[in-house]
């Protein structure tokens, strides 16, 4: 759970050799907030940091990141935003 406040950070982790690109589309109440993407290049195991940080604070509620590769959807991960 975050504070309206917070900082939200996202961690993509991967393990191999590749390039690509990631991204991350950040929703909330079925709207895009944020979609961010990131060319990577590994050889070995990395992560890639995505963050979502609000101008003003973030309504509290449920969200979503949905991270793809490469325009491929590979997860989504939930989480609520709520006052302390």
């Amino acid at each position: 759970m975050f504070a309206p406040d917070d900082t939200i950070y996202l961690s993509v982790a991967t393990d191999g050799f590749g390039t690509g690109t990631f991204g991350v589309r950040w929703t909330y109440a079925g709207r895009v907030v944020d979609e961010p993407k990131k060319q990577v290049s590994y050889r070995g195991a990395a992560s890639t940091e995505f963050h979502l940080k609000s101008a003003d604070r973030f309504p509290p509620g449920d969200y979503a990141a949905e991270v793809f590769l490469d325009g491929k959807s590979v997860g989504t991960k939930t989480f609520r935003v709520a006052n302390p």
